[in-house]
């Protein structure tokens, strides 16, 4: 049973939300691997907290990075709010995660890669530009569809910006 996952030596891992230090201590504390099964425990505050973790770390294997985004899933919206920044965090930091995850469906896309798209901004634009360039039509189509969330998010955001100047 999930509910049973080995506990994790930080204090409040399971019943809170925890800040910079917490999760420093949960990676000094736990591998990639025992966190990757965290994500998979029967309580919220576990799967957010090792999502949270997980987006810390600096080189996580195509595993895990895979069991983040079965994560975007999950019926806790802390839960994948936590998956969704650990994304942009990891996305941010290395483009070529985004274009591994746009081979999707247009509607996995849409609920998965094209949403960490969003998150990460203007840093996404370099890779997708680049997916652009790839052999297969699906990534091309779902690359272009980013630039164009990315385009709008932009758009909207001077809009707010010009409305309240006035």
């Amino acid at each position: 049973d999930a509910r049973d996952a080995e506990p994790v030596p930080v204090a409040g891992f399971a019943s809170e939300a925890l800040g910079g230090e917490g999760l420093a201590a949960v990676n000094e504390a736990c591998s990639e691997e025992r966190l990757v099964r965290a994500l998979a425990d029967g309580r919220p505050w576990v799967r957010r907290n090792a999502a949270a973790a997980l987006g810390l770390r600096a080189d996580l294997s195509a595993g895990a990075i895979g069991s983040l985004w079965v994560g975007l899933r999950d019926a806790a919206g802390d839960v994948a709010g936590a998956v969704l920044d650990a994304l942009a965090a990891l996305a941010g930091a290395d483009g070529q995660i985004l274009v591994d995850a746009l081979l999707a469906t247009p509607a996995d896309a849409e609920q998965g890669a094209l949403r960490v798209v969003v998150a990460v901004g203007a840093d996404a634009q370099g890779p997708l530009a680049r997916a652009l360039q790839a052999p297969m039509a699906l990534v091309r189509a779902n690359a272009a569809r980013g630039l164009e969330l990315l385009g709008k998010k932009v758009g909207d955001a001077a809009s707010t910006a010009l409305h309240e100047a006035a």
